[in-house]
């Protein structure tokens, strides 16, 4: 299932739930990690994904982001991030404005951001969930994009992955995001 969410202030989300998006990353490397996890194990695969479109004044941030979540037997969240560093193909299913160039793909240093932010979450989010992630699906622009992106899209995927029902309200959703991106524009006047 696929759900588009706004979350104000001209910003969106894209949410896939089941399923993923048609953005897999030919990874050219892998990088691996794992840490101690304090959440229940998932109980079955779960797959989601996010893709995010940000303005920021006269930029914009974009970034699309999605994995598997597998059963695990230890207390540990086992990750593993597709990396590529060649140009992939260009994901056309984008939320992005039109002047943005969206490859599929995960440049380095966006996967060192998603690796950073997993170990600073895991002692921030108690219900960090145990089991092995598997990050290979994601897109970024070549004007949009940046690690701040990739971090809020690495927490918010976090939280859809721990969330434990697939059938989830658009007021369900909402709550993976920071408040600062579902705050009500301000009143003028």
């Amino acid at each position: 299932m696929t759900k588009d969410l706004s979350l104000g202030k001209h910003r969106r989300a894209r949410v896939w739930l089941a399923e993923l998006p048609d953005a897999q990353v030919q990874g050219e490397q892998i990088l691996t990690f794992s840490i101690g996890a304090q959440g229940r194990s998932v109980e079955s695969t779960r797959q989601a994904g996010l893709e995010l479109f940000i303005p920021v004044g006269p930029r914009t941030m974009y970034g699309l982001l999605a994995g598997t979540l597998t059963p695990g037997t230890e207390a540990r969240l086992e990750v593993q991030i597709a990396i590529s560093e060649r140009q992939e193909q260009l994901y056309r299913e984008t939320m992005a404005m039109g002047y943005e160039h969206v490859c599929v793909g995960l440049p380095y240093e966006y996967a060192k951001a998603l690796e950073q932010v997993v170990l600073a979450t895991a002692k921030q989010l108690k219900s960090l969930p145990v089991g092995k992630l598997w990050i290979d699906y994601a897109a970024h622009g070549r004007v949009g994009s940046n690690q701040r992106i990739f971090e809020h899209l690495t927490i918010c995927l976090l939280k859809l992955l721990a969330m434990e029902s697939a059938d989830l309200s658009d007021a369900d959703l909402l709550t993976i995001f920071p408040n600062s991106f579902t705050e009500a524009p301000e009143n003028v006047g």
